[in-house]
């Protein structure tokens, strides 16, 4: 497109489709987005879900979607094992009270509105690969 400028997108932007393309990894250089999970993250149980994932499946590391599942499965067992039911209200309430739940997105609770409250993790392409951003982080497009 010709554009020179330093791009804020989505998650999208750090996806192996967008830095597999030469002319949209070059667009996207020093681009920022923020995602909720980084494969490489020591928050939570990330750790711990990282290596289980890759005993499972012959040393492939697991993305965000994975990550994203597993939470929300675990989230769901942990909030029925609280409730001591699996009837939907008991669960739901359980769920909106989890303190200190622990994931592979790090340690986190629901909000009232039944929302994640995680912190994003802010990144950037460099180079045609994803790294943790930070304020003092230096890029040259």
């Amino acid at each position: 497109s010709g554009i020179d400028a330093q791009i804020l997108g989505d998650n999208g932007l750090g996806t192996p489709q967008t830095l597999s393309s030469p002319t949209a990894s070059k667009a996207a250089q020093c681009g920022l987005f923020a995602q909720p999970w980084y494969v490489g993250g020591t928050n939570g149980d990330n750790p711990q879900f990282v290596k289980q994932w890759e005993a499972a499946n012959k040393g492939t590391p697991p993305d965000m979607f994975n990550a994203l599942g597993h939470d929300a499965l675990w989230g769901m067992v942990t909030a029925i094992k609280q409730a001591n039911s699996v009837n939907g209200a008991a669960v739901r309430q359980a769920l909106s009270h989890l303190s200190s739940f622990s994931g592979a997105l790090g340690a986190y609770t629901w909000g009232t509105d039944g929302q994640p409250t995680y912190k994003p993790i802010p990144m950037q392409v460099q180079n045609g690969k994803v790294v943790v951003w930070t304020p003092t982080t230096t890029c040259t497009k």
